[in-house]
């Protein structure tokens, strides 16, 4: 079983909200994040380890992220 960190990210409200969509019809979602969403930001997300090195690398190279979420 995956254990799962919490990260703060930037996402904006229209984000929000695919998310919380998501969350009610207990489905699959992905977003994207830009370098400057992955610098601390408002939001918390929960993320597994391997996740969390993905957006690292994404930040320390400055690049974004598409963040694919499952409905756990």
């Amino acid at each position: 079983m995956s254990r799962y960190q919490n990260i703060r990210v930037n996402i904006s409200e229209g984000q929000k909200d695919i998310i919380e969509r998501a969350l009610k019809a207990e489905s699959q979602v992905s977003i994207k994040l830009s370098h400057d969403d992955l610098n601390h930001g408002d939001y918390v997300l929960a993320l597994t380890q391997a996740q969390i090195n993905k957006m690292a690398k994404a930040f320390r190279d400055g690049k974004g992220v598409t963040k694919e979420m499952s409905k756990t």
